[in-house]
């Protein structure tokens, strides 16, 4: 309840963006978290990542903090929803130019979904594309996935390199 949260911002123990409901409430300490999580049995932390994604996407806050609800589902071990978010979250990340942290995000978007054989393809390219915007200079062949022999034409016309218009080839 506001009051419980109230009571423990004025002992220190948590910090609020302000005091209305949706405000955001966290942990004063990295410390104070940690004494918190060591009380949760495996299942009770499961079962609060899960509450807190579908909090966090029932209010839209998934829309504004990406990373944050891909945190929580990846915690929970929902991979289909956290493959979602991942990709949500890259997109946002080459918007604001973090091209390291959009590649490790499309990485994690692979790893955790499930595609068909056109999407993963796609994905795959997603994290040479965009460190390609992040460095100077040519793109390093090492950055993208090997091509598939054979190949089908429109799989080579995808994998280009997006400054040269050359087909990837290691």
């Amino acid at each position: 309840s506001r009051s419980q949260v109230f009571a423990a911002r004025d002992t220190n123990l948590v910090r609020t963006a302000g005091g209305r409901r949706p405000d955001t409430v966290e942990p004063y300490h990295n410390r104070i978290r940690d004494a918190v999580l060591r009380t949760l049995s495996e299942r009770e932390e499961l079962d609060y990542h899960r509450a807190l994604a579908d909090a966090l996407e029932a209010t839209g806050e998934a829309d504004e903090a990406p990373e944050r609800v891909l945190h929580h589902l990846t915690a929970a071990g929902l991979d289909a929803r956290a493959a979602y978010h991942a990709q949500i979250a890259a997109e946002r990340a080459v918007e604001g130019l973090a091209f390291d942290r959009a590649a490790a995000h499309y990485r994690v978007a692979l790893r955790l979904g499930e595609h068909d054989a056109a999407s993963e393809s796609r994905i795959q390219l997603k994290p040479a594309t965009v460190l390609c915007h992040a460095r100077p200079g040519p793109p390093a062949p090492d950055l993208y996935p090997p091509v598939p022999a054979p190949s089908p034409a429109p799989w080579r016309r995808e994998h280009r390199r997006p400054a040269t218009g050359q087909p990837v080839v290691r």
